[in-house]
């Protein structure tokens, strides 16, 4: 098998998460956080020692991270908890539905309306396509770092500038990027950076995390026990406590720490490592009769593609049936961007190279992308 397949998830993990995730089940099984017993507390401080280490990590000074279910929580908890008086949004026509499907439940409640900045030229979008939809109501940027489908990289800092500037807030969705692409949310002026560890990070699904620059005010939008407060009526507002009711998912949280400590040494070698493949990807494929490459930036390892009139389901079996490639079809829950590129009715398949990808992998499914478009 031949995973490329890394943006939905990567699927190797490294030695030290596996590790990681062995001890937690033996030694950080308790209810961190709950009760004063040793087993509670050495749970609790684990929690703060990854909130701390990941803050290091994505250059949070001042602020804290609060861990939710997964990425899609994260970004439901900043757009739905955020409390604005101005009610203007922009986004972009590269987003995920994690991201859309809050903003139109918002702009359904009349609580909300929209702007969406489009590229001008070409498949990336300029500060400029964002910054000049900013109206005297705007209250909320919020952006893709990178596209899950095209692996565009959304310009960051000079958004965040502007959106400081202006005294605007700054909501970044680093699903693709934290682990993969050096982030900082004090030198990009981010407020809000959601984040999914199992991705670039390359630890494992069960929990997401939402770091919040300080002053941001947010209200819960999950209700429940946060072991302190009890006889209170009303869910606790303080952050991060009062927006993770319930158990913390303590062993992806232990699996996660030892992730960030790992990318702190291989980084910078993995993203490079990633490029380069992208790169050699790229440029093999793109050369290719009858098929359509949608992507200007492999080196961010994602690129999408189309043979002649097929359905993206149907090649992506192919490669699956066939070759035992493992690719990813249809819309990627990101419809406007497919609409932007007029591929709504049969989506792209969508290849995501990983750090333990090979140029022989890449070689093998160049032959067989060869081969599907010959016979069609």
């Amino acid at each position: 098998m031949i995973y490329l397949d890394n943006s939905a998830s990567t699927f190797t993990k490294p030695s030290e998460v596996l590790s990681a995730v062995n001890s937690a089940c033996k030694y950080f099984t308790a209810n961190p956080g709950r009760s004063s017993h040793p087993l509670a507390i050495r749970g609790a401080r684990l929690v703060e020692h990854t909130r701390s280490s990941l803050a290091r990590y994505i250059g949070l000074d001042s602020g804290s991270v609060i861990f939710t279910d997964n990425c899609t929580g994260a970004l439901n908890l900043a757009v739905l908890g955020l409390n604005r008086v101005k009610r203007h949004v922009v986004t972009s026509v590269f987003e995920h539905n994690a991201l859309l499907r809050p903003l139109y439940h918002l702009e359904r409640l009349g609580l909300a309306s929209i702007s969406f900045a489009k590229p001008r030229s070409g498949l990336s979008l300029d500060p400029n396509d964002i910054i000049s939809l900013i109206r005297p109501d705007t209250g909320l940027v919020a952006l893709g770092h990178i596209s899950n489908l095209t692996g565009s990289v959304a310009p960051v800092y000079a958004v965040g500038r502007e959106c400081k500037r202006r005294g605007i807030t700054f909501l970044v969705d680093g699903a693709q990027s934290v682990g993969h692409h050096p982030v900082d949310m004090d030198k990009n002026n981010i407020d809000m950076l959601a984040i999914a560890p199992h991705k670039g990070l390359r630890s494992i699904t069960g929990v997401g995390v939402l770091a919040v620059r300080s002053g941001i005010a947010l209200s819960p939008i999950k209700f429940g026990g946060t072991g302190y407060s009890s006889a209170q009526k009303f869910q606790p507002c303080d952050i991060p406590d009062g927006f993770e009711a319930g158990t913390l998912p303590l062993i992806p949280i232990c699996a996660l720490s030892s992730a960030v400590n790992r990318k702190r040494i291989h980084g910078e070698s993995e993203r490079q490592k990633i490029a380069s493949l992208g790169r050699y990807f790229y440029s093999k494929i793109r050369s290719i009769d009858n098929l359509t490459v949608y992507c200007e930036t492999p080196e961010c390892g994602i690129i999408p593609f189309n043979i002649g009139s097929l359905d993206s389901e149907a090649v992506s079996q192919i490669l699956s049936s066939e070759y035992g490639i493992c690719t990813r079809a249809g819309l990627h829950c990101a419809p406007l961007i497919h609409k932007f590129l007029g591929t709504s009715a049969r989506g792209a398949v969508r290849v995501s190279i990983g750090c333990d990808n090979t140029v022989d992998e890449l070689d093998f499914c160049i032959r067989a992308i060869i081969e599907i478009a010959s016979l069609n």
